[in-house]
């Protein structure tokens, strides 16, 4: 059973918020040149009893990402994993690489996997860090009008996120808003590969953000 909302911490809050299953297939048939319809997971990964993050790791919460196409949804990708913590009373993100990407394809759809995940299995990616601002307000005027709260994550100032994929140098920009008003959760993701070199888009939110309605 989880603790109540008003029991839990601003990362708990959060996490509970972002886990679940997500799809853009309205943004997709809309734009279908420029988006593809998706279905993203993201998955909250059992720490109770785990030594995962080491001591650094008291108080996080983590989370299992990865995508699909919704025509390929048995061909996951982008598997990765977020680590939520609090630190001098603001909220961040740290980013990690699985060592062994196959090994965790497909636990977006079989959470029951990551019971097994081991801190031998993850790689800390130093530059991929964000800064997690909060903010909430009635969504209308009207005083019964639903709560709606708003996240906004951005690469730390000064960050960045680079690693080795397939023996090359990978440059990401990583970042997301997040916005629950009443039962409605939207997230939109504003992730994509750049050329370390050119500094081009290569791949990911090239034409703005992907938005993704929460499913479940």
């Amino acid at each position: 059973m989880q603790p109540h909302p008003s029991e839990q911490s601003q990362v708990q809050q959060l996490a509970t918020l972002l886990a679940g299953e997500f799809c853009n297939q309205t943004q997709a048939l809309e734009n279908p040149a420029w988006f593809v319809a998706l279905r993203l997971w993201q998955r909250q990964v059992p720490l109770a009893g785990t030594d995962l993050f080491g001591p650094e790791g008291a108080g996080s919460v983590a989370l299992f990402l990865e995508q699909a196409s919704l025509l390929r949804l048995d061909q996951p990708y982008r598997q990765r994993l977020l680590r939520l913590y609090e630190s001098e009373g603001a909220i961040y993100g740290q980013y990690y690489q699985f060592k062994e990407f196959a090994a965790w394809r497909g636990a977006g759809a079989e959470p029951g996997r990551l019971q097994q995940l081991q801190a031998s299995d993850l790689v800390s990616l130093a530059g991929c860090r964000v800064a997690i601002a909060c903010s909430s307000s009635p969504a209308t005027s009207p005083p019964s009008s639903p709560l709606q709260v708003h996240y906004r994550a951005t690469l730390v100032a000064g960050g960045r996120c680079e690693f080795e994929y397939d023996g090359k140098l990978r440059r990401v920009i990583v970042g997301f808003e997040l916005e629950q008003t009443g039962a409605i959760s939207t997230l939109k993701t504003d992730d994509k590969g750049i050329d370390p070199d050119t500094g081009q888009g290569l791949w990911g939110a090239l034409m703005g953000p992907y938005e993704f309605v929460k499913l479940s």
